[in-house]
């Protein structure tokens, strides 16, 4: 299994606002992992040299605040 480059453009910027464009790329990279690792955030903390991977979902969390991602399911349950 091939898993998608999972850089994303500004990931070490720690100043304080980040961009629309910046959420729009944590969605597509998060989607692209989803379908293919249990883990997606942690990849994404690895690939993207983040420290603490709660960063990751805080951005995943907000992605979903700005509409770029579905609401969150939960992974195995039906209805």
């Amino acid at each position: 299994m091939r898993i998608p480059d999972a850089t994303i453009d500004g990931a070490n910027n720690h100043r304080g606002h980040r961009s629309d464009d910046f959420f729009r790329e944590v969605a597509r990279v998060y989607s692209e992992l989803f379908a293919r690792t249990t883990a997606p955030a942690k990849v994404i903390a690895e690939v993207n040299r983040v420290e603490k991977e709660t960063t990751v979902h805080y951005w995943i969390r907000e992605a979903r605040a700005r509409g770029f991602l579905p609401r969150q399911g939960r992974r195995g349950k039906v209805g």
